[in-house]
């Protein structure tokens, strides 16, 4: 299924990067005005989730949902176009365990037909350095914990200008300023990267101004999407926009 971008936002990238950076923008970005929602038997489609995808591939955003309602097939679905679009830049999956990175790939491969085998890579500290900078100049699809991610951009292990999209799991935890997630988005920014942030959570809360200090602020986020939404909004299926 294609969806339509409200306005190209891929090229919008482009032109945004160029200026800010006074060059060609890290990496190259091919324009477009269609994304990519998957119809599959594994989960039926649900109107909102599209919703909240096209969201995300436009602003940097948190998408709050109780467990089951299909947070990971949206983060599948933006991974997926990103890796698209950029053809040489890096996605980066992190999630606060091992445990829970190990089950992260197999449900995001899934969702959009990809192999967890031979399109992902799971990282951990017990490669070694070497190791890992010659996994993150050559894979482009990298599931990890924070603090392997963390590690490596303060090490320069790994060039933060390739990442062109990160995604956290269980982003609550960004709450704490001395948290991995917020230390990542931090050494992100100062790598001088362009990319786009997705953060991920069922326990983020509802109070749109707790949020914002506790979540959006930490990992630089502009939208907040949750399905606890105002009534006004009248947007259908509890869905909720929120600007921080």
């Amino acid at each position: 299924m294609l969806g339509r971008l409200q306005d190209a936002w891929p090229d919008k990238q482009w032109k945004t990067a160029t200026m800010a950076r006074g060059s060609a923008p890290p990496q190259a970005c091919v324009p477009t005005a269609t994304w990519k929602f998957p119809r599959s038997a594994q989960h039926g489609f649900r109107t909102y989730q599209k919703t909240m995808s096209n969201a995300a591939l436009l602003e940097n955003t948190l998408v709050s949902l109780p467990t089951g309602m299909g947070k990971t097939l949206i983060a599948s679905v933006v991974m997926h176009n990103f890796l698209q679009w950029f053809p040489s830049g890096t996605v980066v999956f992190m999630a606060p365990t091992r445990p829970l990175v190990q089950q992260q790939i197999g449900a995001c491969c899934r969702s959009v037909g990809l192999s967890p085998d031979a399109d992902a890579l799971m990282l951990t500290g017990e490669d070694l350095p070497d190791t890992r900078a010659e996994l993150w100049r050559s894979r482009r699809l990298v599931f990890c914990t924070p603090h392997v991610l963390r590690n490596d951009l303060k090490n320069h292990v790994v060039d933060g200008t390739r990442i062109v999209l990160a995604i956290f799991d269980e982003a609550h935890h960004a709450a704490s300023e001395g948290d991995p997630y917020a230390e990542v988005a931090k050494l992100l920014r100062a790598s001088g990267a362009v990319f786009r942030t997705l953060a991920l959570s069922a326990t983020v809360g509802t109070h749109l101004v707790r949020v914002r200090v506790r979540v959006t602020l930490p990992l630089t986020l502009t939208l907040t999407l949750t399905r606890w939404a105002p009534t006004w909004l009248g947007l259908g299926l509890g869905l909720g926009f929120g600007l921080p």
